[in-house]
């Protein structure tokens, strides 16, 4: 099960994730996670920040499917 959260900056979408993803036994691969490495090693904007987000968040897609095949 794949569970988004979609709102406003700043309203406890994470705060949500943790507390659902603690009470279900998921995993979260929060968007936090995956923008600060792009932001650690790229700069803001870059096609180079844009090519490290979309790379970390399809290796976290990836790991999220392959949970799920072996349950």
């Amino acid at each position: 099960m794949i569970v988004n959260i979609n709102g406003w900056p700043d309203v406890g979408k994470l705060s949500v994730a943790e507390q659902l993803a603690k009470r279900i036994g998921g995993r979260l691969p929060n968007n936090h996670t995956i923008f600060n490495v792009a932001f650690s090693l790229c700069e803001f904007r870059t096609p180079g920040f844009h090519e490290a987000v979309r790379s970390v968040r399809r290796i976290a897609v990836e790991a999220v499917d392959q949970a799920i095949n072996r349950a």
